[in-house]
Parts: C-alpha cells; sequence; structure tokens
C-alpha cells in the first residue's frame, strides 16, 4: 500500500452519492491517485464534472471484484450510501473487507441509515468508516444501530461545494435574498422533481397511487402545482428539474393557459435557481441547496402519510404544505413579503469537510497497514 499518494477506487450509483465524491476528489487530487467508477445517475454526474468515469467494472462477483481491487492495486475504496442490497457498492464492500482494503463511506441524507448496509438477509457489512454530515446525523446514525466507532462527523462535501459554488454567482449574502417582483411580471416557479413511484408501488397508470405508504407521487405533485398555479389566472413559468435517475419522457410539460411548463434533466441546478423566484419540492436534498441559495423554498408532500423524511423541513429551515390550500396559501405570502428573517448556522457546512473525508481515509489505510 502507498499511503503518501494512494490509489482510491471511487464508485457511486446514485447523484448524492456521486456530489460527494466529486467535492473530494477535486479538493484532494493532487494528494491521490483516484479510480472514478460510476453507474446509473452516478456516472452522470461524474461526467458532467469532469471526471471522465469509467463504467461500472465488468467483474460482478464479489470473487472477481476482489481480483480486480488486486490487478488496480487499490490502498482504499470510497463509496456514497448503498441503499439498494444489490447494487455496486455493497459487493464493493465485501470484496473490499475480503482483500483488507479499507473502505470508505459517505452518508448524504438525514435518513436510512442502518438501511445503507444490512442486507435482504439482514447481515449488516460496514464499511470501515461511515462519514456523516453533522452531530445530529451521527447520534441518528447510533441511535439506529450503527458502531460509534466507525463514524465520522466531516461535514458535508457536496453542500458545501455548493455554497463556495453560489457565492461566486451571486454578489447578495446568502440567506439575505429578497423576492421583489414587479408588477405584471411572471412568476418563474422552480418545481425539483423526484422518483418516488418505486417507493409507491404503482401500477401502469402514473396518475394512480397504490398502496402508497407516502400518500402521494412525483405525478400527483406536478398535476396540483399546475392546478393551483392555474388557479391564480397569472402569467407563470414553471420549471420542472428532474432528479438525474428519472427519464424525460415520462414527464411531458403540463398543459394550462396561464402556464408555460418546462422539463429539463440537464441544466445545472444553480442555472434554474438563478432563473426562478421561488422553489416547490418534495424531499430531494436539493431543497437544501435552494434554502441556502436564499430562495424561498417549500416541500409539498400532499396527504403525506408516516414520517416527514423531508431534511429541511426536519431541520426547521423550511415549512411543508400537505394540502392544495396551504400550497395555495404559501405561495401568495412569497409573493408579497421579502424573505428576510435570520437564518440559522448550518453547521454540515464545513469548509474543511473534503479534507475531513481525506483525513478519514489516510486514517482507515494506516491502521489497515498496522493491522495486517
Amino acid at each position: 500500500m502507498n499511503s503518501d499518494n494512494p490509489n482510491i477506487l471511487v464508485f457511486a450509483t446514485e447523484a448524492g452519492s456521486a456530489e460527494n465524491i466529486v467535492a473530494v476528489v477535486k479538493a484532494n487530487q493532487h494528494r491521490a491517485n483516484f479510480n472514478v467508477f460510476g453507474a446509473d445517475a452516478g456516472r452522470k454526474v461524474f461526467w458532467l464534472a469532469g471526471l471522465d468515469p469509467n463504467s461500472r467494472p465488468k467483474a460482478e462477483s464479489e470473487k472477481s471484484v476482489c481480483s480486480l481491487l488486486t490487478a488496480c492495486h487499490v490502498d482504499a475504496v470510497l463509496i456514497g450510501r448503498c441503499i439498494d442490497p444489490n447494487s455496486y457498492e455493497r459487493v464493493l464492500v465485501r470484496a473490499a473487507k475480503r482483500n483488507h482494503i479499507p473502505c470508505v463511506s459517505i452518508i448524504d441524507e438525514w435518513y436510512d441509515y442502518k438501511r445503507n448496509y444490512i442486507g435482504l438477509d439482514n447481515v449488516v457489512d460496514y464499511p470501515n468508516a461511515i462519514c456523516c454530515p453533522d452531530s445530529q446525523a451521527f447520534d441518528e446514525a447510533v441511535s439506529e444501530g450503527l458502531p460509534a466507532r466507525a463514524l465520522q462527523v466531516t461535514g458535508s462535501p457536496a453542500l458545501t461545494a455548493f455554497v463556495n459554488e453560489v457565492a461566486e454567482h451571486y454578489s447578495y449574502s446568502l440567506g439575505e435574498r429578497s423576492l421583489d417582483k414587479p408588477v405584471n411580471r411572471r412568476l418563474n416557479v422552480l418545481l425539483l422533481s423526484e422518483k418516488i413511484d418505486s417507493e409507491c408501488q404503482l401500477d401502469n397508470n402514473p396518475s394512480e397511487v397504490k398502496n402508497n405508504k407516502l400518500g402521494y407521487d412525483e405525478f400527483r405533485v406536478r398535476s396540483e402545482i399546475c392546478e393551483v398555479l392555474g388557479s391564480f389566472g397569472e402569467e407563470t413559468l414553471v420549471i420542472e428539474k428532474l432528479h438525474p435517475s428519472m427519464a424525460i419522457n415520462k414527464f411531458p410539460p403540463l398543459i394550462n393557459k396561464n402556464i408555460e411548463w418546462q422539463v429539463t434533466n440537464e441544466k445545472p441546478l444553480l442555472g434554474c435557481l438563478t432563473a426562478s423566484d421561488i422553489v416547490i419540492g418534495m424531499r430531494s436534498a436539493a431543497l437544501l441547496k435552494s434554502y441556502i441559495a436564499g430562495l424561498p423554498t417549500l416541500s409539498y408532500q400532499p396527504s403525506l402519510s408516516g414520517k416527514n423524511r423531508c431534511t429541511a423541513v426536519r431541520k426547521a429551515l423550511i415549512e411543508c404544505a400537505t394540502t392544495k390550500v396551504q400550497l395555495a396559501r404559501w405561495i401568495l405570502g412569497q409573493t408579497r413579503r421579502e424573505n428576510s428573517e435570520r437564518k440559522p448556522v448550518l453547521k454540515f457546512l464545513e469548509q474543511s469537510s473534503t479534507q475531513k473525508v481525506f483525513s478519514v481515509i489516510k486514517s482507515s489505510i494506516s491502521n489497515s497497514q498496522a493491522g495486517s
């Protein structure tokens, strides 16, 4: 193993995981050799960030992945979360352990801590170290049974990188942007859509929700937002930004005489935020980014059933509407007042987060060498 300039294999399937890894790689590429692999939305994020990712290695079985790690002289493995028990990340964790190679995981959400690592057979495979964004995530992870010794509070590399990106583009202070909408100018609304249907057990009719444990899906949300905005009778632009995992052909623009509805899965989030007056989403971590950028932001989860999993709501940063009446009142309220309330300190925004994650990787390598 080369601890001075280690060979680190990184892999991500999900977009949020890839965003954290991108921040770590870009900040530390002079200190390590990163072999970037990705699949699905994760690979797309790597590609858009200019990291030129490889496709998922052809090695599929745990034994073949072990051989791959040996052939590539890998000193450490860095992944995001691995919520899918059949994900390639799960295979990497097991193969790395088998080869006595340290594996580090970055948690990018404030829920499903144990589900990231528990298998269908209820066997838990924890990486050597798990980086979490703040003390809240640490405490909640421990309460779900994750070993405290493996958890490291590092801050969120992706959200911190976004803060820096926003600061480069805006002249106003974060959290102090006001909505100054001139009379007769159309309202620009950003809808942050995300894939809910896999959790709702939908049939072939996307407008019908069966056995929906959440109470809603992405199709109902976009339909009701269109209905409410259209009822105002004012010219409105809606930019519906799809999650990278979503197929754009399944989300045609909605038709309303008062609304121009655009759908995108390519335009960068910051560009969409710049063009918007207000932001509405469901549970997406992008709602945190909207809040950070200072825009009036709402979580809309109609007929919400069970726990509210929107992190921005749970942290009391934004409101959550669960009915069309609440949605309408919030929209009208945002267009008539300034968003000038004092903002709390966000402890997961840590400028040294990328260095802290890299230090966790280096420590894991050193500990592995000491134990070998």
